[in-house]
Formats: C-alpha cells, structure tokens, sequence
C-alpha cells in the first residue's frame, strides 16, 4: 500500500471512528432512543439494543487504525537476518 492511500486509509478510519464516538455518545443519553449514524456509504439507525455492536466496531476500527499508522511510520516488526560469520567463512 503507497503512502497516498495509507494516509487516504487512516483519514477515513479517524472520521468513521468520530462518527461512532458520537451516536455511542448520544445513545447513552436516556432523552434518546435511537440515533442516525451515517458512515459515508450508509445510513443505519442505533439504539442502545446495538450498543455491543458498536462497540466491538469501534474496537476493530482502533485495531485498523493503529496498524495503519505502523505502516505509515514504519513502526513494525524488523526481521534481522546476519548477513556472514565475523571471520569471514562460509560456515557459523
């Protein structure tokens, strides 16, 4: 993945993250007893029957964005591999 489309990646991820953050927000508020959360491709009604749902959502989407962030700053796993023995043989 280019860094153009991690960035494009982790900016859609940070705003559907918002827009969860705020139905949870406003579904836990008792005056409300659904709310409309629009994700950008659909538009899907809350209610606190769905709490779970959205929650283990918003738990996948940090998971996404974290891995996405490593990949943008290289910050992963490194594989070192010794390239030869010091005194210059074949053999370890």
């Amino acid at each position: 993945m280019d860094a153009t489309r991690v960035a494009t990646e982790i900016t859609n991820t940070e705003l559907l993250l918002d827009r969860i953050s705020a139905a949870l927000l406003a579904i836990v508020d008792p005056t409300v007893l659904s709310y409309s959360l629009d994700s950008g491709q659909t538009v899907e009604r809350v209610t606190r029957n769905t709490l779970r749902d959205l929650t283990a959502s918003q738990s996948s989407l940090r998971n996404t964005l974290a891995t996405l962030r490593a990949r943008q700053t290289g910050s992963g796993a490194t594989l070192v591999v010794p390239s030869s023995p010091r005194d210059g043989s074949r053999q370890w």
